[in-house]
């Protein structure tokens, strides 16, 4: 079955009840009581939905909005060593092997909870996000030393920083996080670059992490791959074991079906420029997180920084 974004948008009002005011977004709250999930907690809602895949066949799917230019010189922005797989795996699968990928990470990881249990939490989570990425042709890998949760006092920095590497990379597209993301750090860096590539040749597109920073029927490309090769990636992740990763990948297979698609997991990502106009316009529009949603579907930001 083909999907497109448009179609998503056609059939989850057909299927899901959203208000006027939440028309934009699908919650995990309304998908759980349209697949009858468990959802007392995190554990649960992963474990249930693992146990239940043989009930919901994984298909393949053809994505019509992707990425059509080839030999594009591209930086993924990932604010934490987890970012580029929960939110750009099936992306760079398909793209590394036509494109020239650079690979940033901004933070060292550091202030995550399990940073106490290792010697050198950073060089663990380089590691693990190395072997998640196995197999995988990146370019360049740029690891920075800004603290964890720590950007926002180190914006000018970050700034000056982002501005070298942009001059000297002169990259045609860049990937990052947006600016209406609830974890701070995400938020800091999609607000800085939407700002410094406003009137750039450069294109600029937001991915999806841990927060629907935008709906899928606003995304402008679609992507998918195997459920199980994600998953495997995401797994690699062994010291953000206390965090449902996994949610993010079962969410936008979930989102897919409901959809009237195929129980296929799907990554999504947005022109900022478009996301300027649709998004930042709205100011009523709700988040969701994708760990938050089960308790509290529409995240007024009182527990923003759930994640690391």
């Amino acid at each position: 079955m083909a999907f497109t974004c448009q179609k998503i948008s056609q059939k989850l009002a057909s299927k899901v009840t959203i208000s006027k005011k939440q028309e934009k977004l699908m919650t995990i709250k309304n998908l759980s009581k349209l697949y009858q999930i468990n959802e007392e907690n995190n554990q649960n809602f992963e474990r249930d939905w693992l146990a239940q895949l043989d009930q919901y066949p994984e298909q393949s799917i053809s994505t019509t909005h992707t990425l059509t230019q080839a030999n594009q010189k591209i930086l993924l922005c990932s604010p934490h060593q987890d970012d580029e797989v929960l939110g750009s795996f099936f992306f760079l699968q398909k793209e590394a092997i036509r494109q020239k990928i650079d690979l940033l990470y901004l933070t060292k990881g550091n202030q995550c909870k399990t940073a106490h249990l290792y010697a050198d939490i950073t060089s663990i989570r380089i590691a693990e996000s190395n072997k998640a990425l196995e197999g995988i042709s990146i370019a360049n890998r740029y690891q920075w030393d800004f603290e964890d949760k720590g950007l926002q006092a180190s914006k000018d920095k970050l700034s000056e920083q982002l501005a070298s590497l942009l001059q000297k990379g002169q990259y045609d597209l860049v990937l990052s996080t947006a600016p209406n993301d609830r974890t701070p750090d995400h938020a800091l860096l999609g607000e800085v670059l939407l700002e410094m590539l406003r009137t750039s040749p450069t294109q600029l597109f937001f991915y999806r992490s841990t927060w629907e920073t935008f709906g899928p029927q606003d995304a402008d490309w679609c992507y998918t791959g195997q459920l199980a090769q994600k998953q495997a990636a995401l797994n690699a992740f062994v010291s953000q074991s206390h965090i449902p990763l996994l949610s993010t990948l079962l969410y936008s297979a979930i989102e897919s079906h409901a959809a009237g698609g195929a129980f296929a997991p799907v990554e999504l990502f947005m022109d900022a420029r478009q996301w300027s106009e649709k998004i930042l316009k709205e100011p009523d529009s709700q988040l969701i997180h994708w760990q938050q949603a089960k308790k509290t579907p529409y995240n007024t930001g009182s527990n923003i920084d759930q994640k690391n």
